[in-house]
């Protein structure tokens, strides 16, 4: 593995570049902070809260912020990321696509576990943090007690396989039972096979499971592996919310539910040791829940289906829309501030004296005051001045819009239904 020195030049380019792009990585989060002071201090309070499972039934810890197009939401939440992984969580980034359907527990699942990110540690997740596991310790000695529980109403086959984690001396296996935990299939002889290796077959018998029962079994399952391993929870922190709008009513509907379970809104559905925080335009309660019509229609929708308790759960989601925390508008001192933070980077960066940034006198429009229109501009203004420097560049754009269309390519309400 090569170290790189975080005050190289290429370091420092790579954050540039990843500012560039409106994706800004752990040096550019580390080095412009959040600029929420509101945002940040209810985040603070999620992270320093007791985990005791009656202190998560009474105040769900969850966040919902929201703001227009630019205004820093994936910067807030990749602020928020760097500030758990050092508080000793796992900490998961998901953005919510056509390849990760928010409507699909399962999807949205593996899309943390495939995207989580162990302090101090890389790789894939789990294969990380099961080694971690120590069989004699009090937190797994509990996460084995539970795992074989009634209480914890798992499928036979999630403590099968713990057990035959635990006891395997195959590392073929093991690693097996970890890419289960981690999403992928685990063929019924498989199972039992490994535990006839380790004569623990007559301990468990069970049926092949069902796909979508898994589903929210692996969930809790992988919330208590990870606390059995050491970490204070698992925080998941979901980006770009409104991409949901291009769903049919029925797919949106379902999302305002798992919306609600992630937010730990849903009466006995409680996940001791999860933070969820998740991000949502500011124009989409207007532009869908009201003007669209998914305020009603969404529960319609889900009663039609004969799903009520899906409808009183999207209930919640659409809720937590409305309530959602707003961010707060950047002061000018404070984007002068920023702007000359970047203009030090990019020196660094380039080993060139970048000047002060010289914005457009005629940008009146909105969005040429938020905070990534001026940070794409600097930077666009610093690269044809170190290239060209007797240019005198006028950078011209366009503000973009989320379109909130329906996509007819997603798959038909009908498939969604046969699935």
């Amino acid at each position: 593995m090569v170290n790189i020195d975080i005050e190289s030049p290429f370091s420092n380019r790579t954050a540039i570049e990843a500012l560039r792009n409106g994706v800004p990585n752990r040096k550019a989060v580390d080095i412009l902070g959040s600029n929420q002071p509101n945002a940040e201090t209810k985040f603070q309070h999620l992270l320093n809260t007791d985990i005791s499972e009656e202190i998560w039934t009474n105040n769900p810890r969850s966040l919902l912020v929201s703001g227009d197009f630019g205004t820093g939401k994936s910067h807030l939440l990749e602020y928020f990321k760097h500030l758990a992984l050092s508080e000793n969580y796992i900490c998961s980034m998901i953005s919510v696509s056509k390849e990760t359907p928010f409507y699909k527990l399962g999807s949205v699942v593996k899309a943390a576990i495939d995207n989580g990110v162990v302090p101090d540690n890389v790789g894939q997740m789990i294969h990380e943090i099961s080694p971690l596991l120590k069989v004699n310790s009090k937190e797994y000695a509990e996460f084995f007690h539970w795992a074989n529980s009634q209480e914890s109403k798992l499928h036979p086959i999630f403590p099968a396989s713990l057990a035959v984690h635990e006891y395997t001396s195959d590392t073929g296996t093991a690693s097996k039972m970890r890419d289960f935990w981690s999403g992928e299939k685990l063929f019924q002889n498989d199972i039992k096979s490994a535990l006839k290796e380790i004569n623990q077959l007559n301990n468990y018998t069970f049926t092949a499971p069902k796909q979508q029962e898994l589903e929210s079994q692996r969930f809790r399952f992988v919330l208590e592996l990870i606390k059995a391993a050491g970490y204070k929870g698992w925080m998941v922190l979901i980006d770009e919310f409104e991409t949901i709008s291009s769903y049919s009513i029925l797919q949106r509907a379902q999302s305002y539910a798992e919306l609600a379970r992630w937010l730990g809104l849903i009466p006995g559905e409680i996940y001791p040791g999860l933070i969820a925080v998740a991000s949502i335009s500011e124009d989409y309660e207007l532009s869908i829940l009201s003007q669209k019509g998914d305020r009603p229609n969404a529960k319609v929708k889900l009663l039609q289906q004969g799903n009520p308790s899906g409808a009183a759960q999207a209930e919640a989601g659409m809720i937590a829309i409305s309530e959602r925390l707003t961010l707060e508008e950047i002061s000018e001192e404070i984007v002068n501030s920023t702007l000359e933070k970047i203009r030090l980077l990019y020196e660094r960066a380039y080993g060139w004296d970048a000047p002060t940034f010289e914005s457009n006198p005629n940008a009146n429009a909105e969005y040429q005051r938020r905070m990534r229109y001026k940070i794409r501009s600097a930077i666009s203004q610093w690269d044809l001045k170190r290239l060209f420097p007797e240019s005198n560049p006028d950078i011209e754009s366009e503000e973009f819009r989320r379109g909130y269309e329906e996509d007819k390519d997603l798959e038909s309400t009908k498939n969604l239904e046969d699935n």
